[in-house]
């Protein structure tokens, strides 16, 4: 199982990005609450699965993923940030109602209508691959 990231063509692919940080304790007091602007690239996403048979299968017609990240990220930075945006285990840890929620419905339902019988266990148990676009670190400061 894998993602490719290309540049999004239709959106703005460079442009600027907001966040607003806000920093707890361990108390969970808050200690600070800032707005940061920052240099951004918009990357399209898509999840697939090469099968043995040498067929990709993507989750293209699924509708689009798009991913927003700070243009000075490094190529290191981008893949965790890739690897967390397809498997959403930070997410899963925080949010226990999405923990229970089943992921990748969009490709196992894919493989299923090409004959390969898929869950997510099937899924989490292949190598995760990640391929770039080379205009992807073209377009990261570094």
């Amino acid at each position: 199982m894998g993602v490719r990231a290309s540049l999004a063509a239709e959106r703005q692919p460079v442009g600027w990005s907001a966040a607003k940080v806000v920093t707890f304790d361990k108390a969970g007091s808050e200690l600070a609450r800032e707005l940061r602007h920052e240099p951004s690239v918009t990357l399209n996403v898509v999840q697939f699965v090469d099968l043995s048979d040498g067929r990709r299968v993507t989750t293209e017609a699924c509708g689009d993923m798009a991913l927003t990240v700070p243009r000075q990220y490094t190529v290191a930075e981008l893949h965790g940030d890739l690897r967390e945006f397809i498997f959403e285990d930070e997410l899963r840890e925080v949010d226990d109602e999405l923990a229970d929620e089943p992921r990748w419905e969009d490709m196992t339902a894919v493989l299923r209508d090409r004959g390969v019988p898929a869950d997510e266990a099937a899924l989490v148990a292949l190598p995760f691959v990640i391929e770039l676009d080379d205009d992807v670190a073209a377009a990261l400061g570094r």
